[in-house]
């Protein structure tokens, strides 16, 4: 109703009632943005579900559908859901990965972890961001501040793809002998937290127009950095702490509350950065807010990473706005301004980025007792993108498009980032799932102790079964003891009698 008022409201009055109407059944053939977010919904979990019988992974099938939905004649629906839409399911999209990594990032672990994990999680991510800056310098023509926002775009790698490829790995025994798949697991959360962290501080360069392309000195834009990382960590900092007492540890409810403030407060701090102009300092006070409060749980509470009740429900919230966040980000991707010369060298920077980071890769794991076929299987595990790069590829295109005084070439960048950042998951998520499965069990060491741990782990799960029939056997035999004293009393035996023998067998079964 609302957009047929509107519709009706902008004809003119000299024009006749049947142009009104073909406008009214125009704008109403597209459907509204609910509807729009309901078909993307629906088409993209269908899609992933296809995609898992092909063993690719899940969120190629939601860009495909995604840029089918959005570039398709007649059934663009995806096109016209409005920008405030996307945005805002970006951002929250954006606030579960880091609360996700936040919380999965233990200090005391990490102080205990190897060098190997810490040059695996920081060395390749920043040669593939300085590589790809300084590759679309030269061949995009890209300024400083914005060929940085696309390196970091390029420079993590996908939990979704890696930890679920390392994962079968390690449940088949291969590599776990020398800890191959905890290593590589345990260095994709770090390096997307630091890919986030280096594109938060260079957008907040570029908006503020204080880089080489625009008016502010140089000074500024390398004292706009920590200051917007500084703040971000006071803000996670002290609310994170806070979050140790509130809601206080006898509530009825501290779960639910405790996984209400931590998301409030992080979309809080994403959209409230971003309405004061500090564009750097969201992403760390997000980071910041989930590992400082993560710690106080774990302290206090003793939570840890294998029992942690947080995590449960960020998943749920993460199953949800996967399909959202990927078909969104393919329907922004319009075929028909795309420039094959411009792909041509967008391509030509992600290659030069992903030879160096492999190489870099290889490098990281020299000093370890890793044999040199698993020193050649890491690069190629380093190799998939998906998740950052939907989740932050259409920052930029969304902060050009706000500027007051909009600038077409700034425009024309960030749609090439956005281009580029979607063409980088079509490509290495399912080549990098593949070379995973493929070349792991032939490159990685089979544990010789796997068939016994797998064994000795059934057998206490049949254990765990055994002992959890035993305890529903004697929940049953107090049932039926407290319902024949009760029917002792109330006369009537027969009747509780038969429903206790009923209570044991069904312990039984």
């Amino acid at each position: 109703t609302t957009e047929a008022a509107n519709v009706s409201s902008s004809v003119p009055e000299n024009e006749n009632s049947n142009s009104t109407t073909d406008s009214i059944v125009t704008k109403s053939c597209h459907g509204g943005n609910i509807f729009g977010l309901f078909v993307l919904f629906v088409c993209s979990m269908v899609a992933s579900s296809w995609s898992k019988k092909l063993n690719l992974p899940p969120l190629l099938g939601m860009l495909i559908v995604g840029c089918i939905l959005g570039n398709a004649p007649e059934i663009n629906v995806a096109r016209h859901i409005r920008k405030e839409y996307f945005n805002k399911l970006r951002e929250l999209a954006l606030c579960v990965i880091l609360l996700r990594a936040g919380l999965s990032l233990d200090p005391n672990t990490l102080r205990r972890l190897s060098a190997a994990v810490f040059r695996l999680s920081f060395v390749p991510c920043l040669v593939e961001s300085f590589v790809s800056a300084a590759a679309a310098r030269l061949i995009l023509g890209f300024p400083w501040e914005w060929g940085f926002m696309l390196g970091f775009v390029l420079g993590a790698v996908s939990p979704a793809v890696v930890v679920l490829g390392m994962l079968k790995l390690e449940y088949r025994g291969y590599g776990v002998e020398k800890g191959i798949p905890t290593l590589i697991i345990a260095a994709s959360s770090m390096d997307d937290v630091l890919a986030i962290t280096g594109f938060s501080l260079a957008l907040g360069i570029a908006a503020d127009g204080s880089g080489s392309s625009g008016n502010g000195s140089i000074a500024r834009a390398i004292f706009r950095g920590p200051r917007d990382a500084l703040i971000g960590i006071a803000y996670g900092a002290a609310v994170g702490a806070l979050l140790w007492y509130i809601p206080h540890r006898q509530h009825k409810r501290p779960i639910m509350f405790r996984f209400i403030f931590l998301v409030g407060a992080g979309i809080v701090a994403l959209l409230g950065c971003e309405m004061v102009h500090l564009k750097g300092a969201g992403a760390m006070a997000v980071l910041t807010l989930a590992l400082v409060s993560g710690y106080g749980w774990r302290r206090w509470d003793g939570w840890c990473d294998e029992k942690n009740p947080m995590l449960a429900p960020l998943d749920t919230l993460w199953w949800f706005m996967q399909p959202l966040l990927f078909g969104l980000i393919g329907g922004q991707i319009d075929f028909e301004k795309i420039q094959p010369g411009q792909l041509a060298r967008g391509l030509g920077v992600v290659g030069i980025g992903l030879a160096l980071r492999m190489a870099a890769s290889f490098l990281c794991v020299l000093g370890t007792n890793l044999s040199l076929r698993e020193r050649l299987f890491v690069p190629f595990s380093w190799l998939p993108k998906a998740t950052v790069q939907a989740a932050i590829g259409p920052v930029a295109l969304d902060m050009a498009l706000s500027k007051q005084n909009r600038n077409d070439q700034e425009v024309d960048w960030a749609s090439q980032i956005l281009t580029i950042a979607a063409l980088v998951i079509l490509l290495t998520a399912p080549i990098g799932a593949f070379l995973i499965a493929f070349l792991g069990p032939k490159m990685l060491q089979r544990d010789r102790n796997w068939e016994q741990h797998h064994f000795e782990l059934s057998a206490r799960q049949h254990s765990g079964q055994h002992t959890r029939a035993r305890t529903a056997k004697a929940a049953a035999a107090a049932v039926a003891a407290v319902a024949l004293a009760t029917a002792s009393v109330a006369g009537r035996p027969g009747f509780l009698r038969a429903t206790a023998n009923d209570c044991r067998r069904d312990a039984d079964e």
